[in-house]
């Protein structure tokens, strides 16, 4: 993950993750779910990108939209709502 700060305080913005096969599956989808929550309950903006095929889908009150990869947007002043990007692989 990467974490973005506000200068000159230091305090936490916003956090990036970039999903692994570990985040998806179990033992670390629970973990990482742990985390993910721990992370919206301040107000601090998540960006989370799924670039995998396999494994899970991050949960989200409604249905995700169809797509092969996803970036999930949770602005910190806009929870519950986010947004929700999904593109999918061009066959040839």
């Amino acid at each position: 993950h990467i974490e973005i700060l506000h200068r000159p305080d230091r305090t936490l913005v916003a956090v990036l993750e970039l999903l692994s096969p570990a985040n998806k599956e179990e033992p670390g989808r629970s973990q990482y779910l742990a985390k993910r929550n721990a992370v919206v309950r301040h107000p601090v903006h998540l960006v989370e990108l799924d670039l995998l095929l396999k494994g899970q889908r991050l949960p989200l009150a409604e249905e995700l939209p169809p797509g092969d990869y996803y970036a999930l947007v949770s602005r910190a002043d806009q929870r519950p709502d986010c947004q929700v990007y999904a593109w999918t692989l061009q066959q040839a």
